[in-house]
């Protein structure tokens, strides 16, 4: 039964779980360790001091405990999700790339932890030496903003879950109809097979009072004959 219930969610999902990077998988979603943002956040700031994942693989692990699947080079991390070019627009959770002084590619990634009321933000990463905490506006970091990705919300993880949550229930109801017509059928089909053999014990009574009948003109006709 449960085999069963799983198959017909994976046949409502198709065309949902195909998705481009920056979308979400809403089972995993559902199914994730870790619920929002929030807790993500915590979640690598608990690391903080000790890691042996690069910035890409860390801000990887992260999205990991939401149920989202990032590629772990910045490079793609780039692409992913939706591009941000002002700090204005930034929101905690998103990835953040810093370039070098003397470049224009991306050195270093991170994500935003807060906003700060000043307009700054405070991110973060992981360096060579552990998973950090840095704030925008701090001389090695200020005029060295490049882009950010978006990837998602709380709001857009409530709404992955939802969804879900909605799938699973509209599969189960469907498992429950298929079972329902399943019994209805083979009660049926116990119907119409009493239905038969009672058609068949009529039959053979049929023949067996015409036998009769047959016996009864020989008899009849061979006592004419004497």
């Amino acid at each position: 039964m449960r085999k069963t219930l799983m198959c017909v969610i994976a046949m409502l999902m198709m065309g949902l779980t195909a998705m481009a990077a920056d979308e979400l998988d809403i089972q995993k979603v559902a199914n994730a360790k870790l619920g929002d943002l929030e807790a993500m956040l915590e979640y690598g700031k608990q690391m903080e001091g000790s890691t042996k994942l690069n910035d890409a693989e860390f801000n990887t692990e992260l999205y990991k405990q939401v149920g989202i699947e990032l590629p772990d080079n910045n490079k793609k991390q780039a692409k992913t999700g939706k591009k941000i070019s002002k700090t204005s627009k930034l929101q905690k959770g998103d990835i953040v790339f810093f370039r070098n002084a003397d470049s224009k590619k991306i050195a270093f990634s991170g994500i935003v932890y807060a906003i700060n009321e000043s307009g700054s933000f405070d991110f973060i990463y992981a360096a060579a030496d552990g998973v950090k905490m840095a704030n925008s506006e701090a001389n090695e970091y200020r005029g060295y903003f490049l882009q950010a990705s978006h990837i998602t919300s709380d709001k857009e993880l409530k709404k992955a879950r939802k969804a879900y949550k909605k799938q699973v229930k509209d599969a189960e109801k469907q498992e429950k109809e298929a079972e329902e017509n399943k019994e209805k059928a083979e009660k049926q089909q116990k119907k119409a097979e009493k239905a038969k053999k009672e058609l068949d014990k009529q039959q053979k009574a049929m023949e067996k009072q015409q036998k009769e009948l047959d016996k009864a003109k020989e008899n009849a006709k061979a006592a004419e004959e004497k």
